[in-house]
């Protein structure tokens, strides 16, 4: 399959960019930079030599947003000229704006968008190579996110740079996050907000002297959240602080019933989290906080109880599991062998999840693949 051979070569060019065992390379700078450059070029070359029915947003907004662009006469225009349905963020249509002025053909627009998404991630990975195995969190990526990068363009390229500025800021880079924290914001506005909401939470673990305490208070307020943001939202319509034009995802019967499938695709790393949880520091702010984010995936996803659109806030909290694993190996696992095992079990347990999700269920409709030149 198309998918995951590209994805084990993909990670295989990341493994070698990080090995600095002489069988493989003698791994200079420049050399690690080229490894690295495959290892993303690879899947976004799959991105961009996709069919058009690959993913339903390439023909909802992807297609006509760019053929647009290339017969408009400048950024500017085409924004206030466009009608509200692809008066998109500007972020993204800066994007299609750069590349339509040297082509009009879409798949090359779709292969440096998917490039630009797939680095975010990939350098997200870099930035905490200190902290985890980045060879291991790309893998994962690909298993658990990729899909839907080739559907939801937006809200993957806001993601991958809140990813990114997170990323940074773990490490101390403050000034360093906040440009991509901005570029977040103005690629997808919900995800921006996401974004902001994620920096602050990290902000105060990081500056806690207890972690797990603030980790505690932070779950009750997400639990009231969840519990009260049905009423709470009826009543900020009723006394107008909420535009109108918001009811409908309050009203009607757009739900879905409660998702044990949620809990079941987190169980390897709640199991291990709880395996370990002699071993975890209570100072450890970046393990409390990946915990918050699995958990917060978990909550907001429930909210498709009160309607359908809402279990896409835990879209942008479930992403933090390419980190979450890997930073419990490298950090809370001292034999060779139990690293060796764990992360086999692991990834076979996400790839027995993408084969059901994708070939199975359709997820995200990218399956079977077909290319523009007959793949």
């Amino acid at each position: 399959m198309i998918y995951l051979g590209t994805f084990i070569i993909s990670t295989l060019f990341s493994f070698v960019s990080y090995n600095n065992n002489e069988i493989f390379i003698n791994n200079t700078k420049k050399k690690r930079i080229i490894f690295s450059f495959l290892a993303v070029f690879s899947v976004s070359l799959l991105a961009g030599l996709r069919s058009e029915n690959i993913g339903t947003d390439v023909l909802v907004y992807g297609n006509t947003v760019f053929y647009n662009m290339t017969n408009s006469t400048g950024l500017i225009s085409y924004y206030f000229d466009a009608i509200d349905i692809f008066r998109l963020e500007p972020f993204y249509l800066f994007i299609n704006y750069v590349v339509s002025r040297f082509t009009n053909t879409y798949w090359i627009f779709y292969f440096i968008l998917s490039f630009i998404i797939n680095s975010c991630f990939y350098m997200a990975a870099y930035v905490l190579k200190n902290k985890i195995y980045p060879s291991l969190s790309w893998l994962i990526y690909l298993l658990f996110f990729y899909s839907y990068t080739l559907n939801i363009m937006r809200q993957s390229l806001a993601t991958g740079l809140m990813i990114l500025a997170i990323s940074l800021m773990i490490e101390n880079k403050i000034k360093a996050a906040i440009p991509f924290l901005l570029l977040s914001l103005l690629s997808h506005y919900s995800t921006g907000v996401v974004a902001v909401g994620l920096f602050f939470v990290f902000f105060l673990f990081k500056k806690s002297k207890n972690p797990l305490k603030t980790f505690g208070i932070l779950l009750m307020v997400s639990l009231l959240i969840v519990i009260g943001i049905q009423p709470i939202s009826r009543l900020l319509l009723n006394i107008n602080i909420l535009p109108q034009r918001y009811s409908i995802y309050f009203t009607g019967e757009r739900g879905a019933g409660f998702s044990l499938n949620a809990l079941i695709l987190k169980l390897p790393l709640i199991f291990y989290s709880v395996k370990k949880i002699n071993k975890i520091k209570s100072n450890d702010y970046i393990f409390f906080f990946f915990l918050l984010m699995l958990i917060f995936d978990f909550l907001f996803y429930q909210l498709r109880i009160i309607n359908i659109v809402f279990s896409r806030l835990s879209f942008y909290f479930g992403v933090f599991q390419i980190f979450s694993f890997p930073y419990l190996i490298k950090n809370y696992v001292t034999t060779v062998s139990e690293r060796k095992y764990a992360t086999i079990i692991y990834i076979s347990f996400l790839t027995f999840i993408w084969c059901y999700q994708i070939i199975y269920s359709g997820v995200n409709e990218i399956y079977p693949y077909s290319s523009i030149i007959g793949w």
